[in-house]
C-alpha cells in the first residue's frame, strides 16, 4: 500500500495456491475479446489462473481485508486479513458480494434466491 505521495506504507505477503480459470470463465473472456478489433484482440492474454486477489479493502488503520478468488460455496467469499504491519492474521469466509467496514461493524450485501437483497452485519472483536 502506498500513500498519496507514493511512499510505501506496508507490504503484505502470503503464499497462495493458484485458482485456475474454469472453461466457462475462459469462454466468457474470449467472447468479450470478440468486441475488440482483430489487431487489438491479439494483444490480450488470458492467463491460466486468476491473480492472487480480487480486491483489497482497508479497515481504518487496523487491518486489510484481501478478497481471494476462492469460493467455497455459492455466495460466500474468502478473505485473508492482514494487520497494520502486513502480517497475515486470519482467514474468514463471509457471505455477500459487497462489503463496507464502519467502526467495529462489517456490512455485507447479498442477493437471496428470490432476488431480494439482504444486509448481513457482523461485529468484529480484535484481540
Amino acid at each position: 500500500m502506498f500513500d498519496f505521495d507514493g511512499n510505501l506504507l506496508r507490504k503484505i505477503r502470503k503464499e497462495n495456491k493458484a485458482v485456475l480459470l474454469s472453461d466457462k470463465d475462459r469462454e466468457e473472456y474470449e467472447q468479450l475479446l470478440q468486441n475488440y478489433p482483430p489487431n487489438l484482440r491479439d494483444k490480450f492474454f488470458i492467463p491460466d489462473s486468476y491473480p492472487p486477489y480480487q480486491r483489497i479493502i482497508p479497515f481504518d488503520e487496523k487491518c486489510l481485508f484481501v478478497q481471494t478468488h476462492e469460493e467455497p460455496s455459492e455466495g460466500h467469499f474468502i478473505y485473508n486479513i492482514f494487520n497494520t504491519e502486513g502480517v497475515f492474521t486470519a482467514r474468514v469466509e463471509l457471505e455477500g458480494f459487497q462489503m463496507k467496514l464502519r467502526g467495529e461493524r462489517l456490512y455485507c450485501l447479498r442477493e437471496k434466491d428470490s432476488g431480494y437483497k439482504e444486509l448481513n452485519v457482523y461485529k468484529m472483536i480484535w484481540e
